[in-house]
């Protein structure tokens, strides 16, 4: 019994890794492409506009993340309470509860 707890959890942690590794790759991949898109723009625009645009485009951002993202989160969240216990297996009321 005590071996196939063990490679139970061998399984276990050998998907962690490997999602783990995707997140990671992910990231990075992410930063690369916002320093590849940042140098072309910094050598194009002048530093008054660039600077403007930069700040609108981190305002619009802040506001999402601020407004837009808890409102609609608590729209799911509403929803699917509205829904009621046949939908109490599905991923959004486990987060929500």
């Amino acid at each position: 019994m005590l071996d196939g707890m063990r490679a139970l959890r061998a399984r276990h942690w050998g998907h962690l890794v490997r999602e783990a590794g995707w997140i990671v790759a992910a990231h990075v991949l992410v930063a690369l492409a916002g320093i590849l898109a940042l140098r072309p723009l910094t050598v194009i625009y002048a530093k008054a506009v660039f600077g403007v645009a930069n700040l609108l485009t981190n305002g619009a951002g802040l506001g999402q993340m601020l407004l837009a993202a808890p409102l609609s989160q608590a729209g799911r969240k509403v929803g699917n309470n509205k829904k009621g216990a046949a939908n109490s297996n599905s991923n959004a009321s486990r987060v929500f509860r």
